[in-house]
């Protein structure tokens, strides 16, 4: 499976614009959407590689909307110093041995 990154997206994009733009290259296994960004995953990489060949040669194309595509970074990188973690909407039942023990499943 491999995973695209796709940036530029106009406000009212869809996850159904997606997978109608990118499913002529493969079998997409999910769509991630999250705003101006997105992220969308094949089920092989040759699929992948095809979506961001064909996205390329699209940018030179008048009249087209030109979307940033590349493999996404799977790398996580660690975090130096604390970490804040504000978690809100907690059910007044939960008390923080209980919450201690959800987060620590994470």
């Amino acid at each position: 499976m491999t995973q695209l990154y796709i940036g530029n997206l106009p406000d009212n994009c869809s996850e159904d614009f997606l997978q109608k733009r990118f499913d002529k290259h493969g079998r997409i296994k999910e769509v991630l959407l999250k705003g101006k960004f997105a992220f969308l995953e094949y089920e092989d990489s040759r699929s992948a590689e095809s979506a961001i060949k064909h996205e390329k040669e699209l940018m030179d194309s008048p009249n087209s909307l030109s979307l940033d595509v590349e493999l996404a970074n799977r790398q996580v990188k660690p975090v130096k110093g604390p970490v804040t973690l504000h978690i809100l909407n907690i059910p007044g039942d939960l008390n923080w041995e209980k919450l201690r023990n959800m987060l620590s499943n994470v």
